[in-house]
């Protein structure tokens, strides 16, 4: 299931009850998108009943007090892009079509 909600809403279903099937963070603030990243992309394209997911990239888990996942951002939102676009095109066995936005 590919949300419709707002990014702001998906923030708030973070903190509210943590990463779940559909929605996962990734922090994610070099130029590359490191293993884990395609793992997490690459579970939900083997259970096709699962529709899919939402992955936010630039956003971490703070251990303090409270849990909070705090967006930090992507150092080249574009570049990233570019790089998921190509490896799910290429390096799993059949291709994966991501849609990939930016938020502000």
């Amino acid at each position: 299931m590919i949300s419709s909600k707002p990014v702001a809403a998906l923030i708030t279903e973070l903190n509210e009850s943590d990463e779940t099937e559909h929605l996962e963070a990734k922090e994610c603030g070099t130029d590359t998108v490191g293993k884990t990243v395609y793992e997490t992309i690459c579970a939900p394209s083997n259970e096709q009943e699962l529709g899919g997911g939402t992955i936010f990239l630039g956003v971490e888990k703070e251990f303090a007090l409270f849990h909070l996942y705090i967006v930090f951002g992507v150092n080249n939102p574009d570049k990233l892009q570019s790089y998921i676009s190509s490896a799910c095109a290429t390096m799993f066995n059949m291709q994966i079509h991501v849609d990939i936005s930016v938020e502000k």
